[in-house]
C-alpha cells in the first residue's frame, strides 16, 4: 500500500510505464485487480482513473483477440482449398455468416471455431486426394501375344 501511494504522489513515467505494461500484460489478472483495490483506498479520483486505464486495456485485448481470431478463420478458408461460399456450406452456415466470421465482426463460439478447424483439414485432405488421383488418361502399353502391343486408356477414377 504504502510503495503504492509513493507512486501515485511522486511516481516517474518510468514506475507508472511499470505498472501499466503489467496490466497490458494482463487486464484481467490479479495485479489488475489489486491496483484498483489499492486506488479505491487513496480516493475514488484515482480509483476511477486506474479502473478506466484497466477498462482501456481490456478492450483492446479483445480487440486484439478478435482481429487474430478472424485472421485464423481466413487461413482456416484459404488452407481448405476452396472459395468463402463453399467453406461456408460445408461448415453448414450462411457465406454471410461465414463473413461475419472472417471480417472479425462477429467471435464464433470454441466449438464452432473447432469445427472449422476440422473442416479446414478434411477438405485440405480431400484436395490432396483429388490432385494425387490422374486427371487424365494415362497410356499402357499392353502386349496382345502376336509381337504386338495395344496402346490403351487407362481411366483413373477419382
Amino acid at each position: 500500500m504504502e510503495e503504492f501511494v509513493d507512486i501515485a504522489e511522486r511516481g516517474t513515467v518510468v514506475e507508472w510505464r511499470h505498472h501499466l505494461s503489467m496490466v497490458v500484460a494482463g487486464p484481467w489478472s490479479p495485479y489488475s485487480y489489486r491496483l484498483v483495490e489499492l486506488a479505491r483506498e487513496l480516493g475514488p479520483h484515482l480509483e476511477r482513473v486506474v479502473a478506466d486505464v484497466i477498462e482501456l486495456c481490456r478492450e483492446l485485448s479483445k480487440e486484439r483477440e478478435r482481429e487474430l481470431v478472424a485472421k485464423e478463420i481466413r487461413s482456416l478458408v484459404a488452407l481448405s482449398g476452396v472459395t468463402q461460399r463453399e467453406f461456408a456450406e460445408w461448415l453448414g452456415t450462411s457465406p454471410s455468416r461465414l463473413s461475419t466470421y472472417v471480417s472479425g465482426a462477429v467471435t464464433p463460439s470454441a466449438a464452432l471455431l473447432l469445427r472449422m478447424k476440422r473442416t479446414s483439414l478434411a477438405l485440405q485432405r480431400r484436395g490432396e486426394a483429388r490432385d494425387a488421383a490422374p486427371t487424365r488418361p494415362v497410356l499402357l502399353s499392353v502386349p496382345c501375344g502376336d509381337d504386338r502391343t495395344a496402346r490403351v486408356a487407362d481411366h483413373a477414377t477419382g
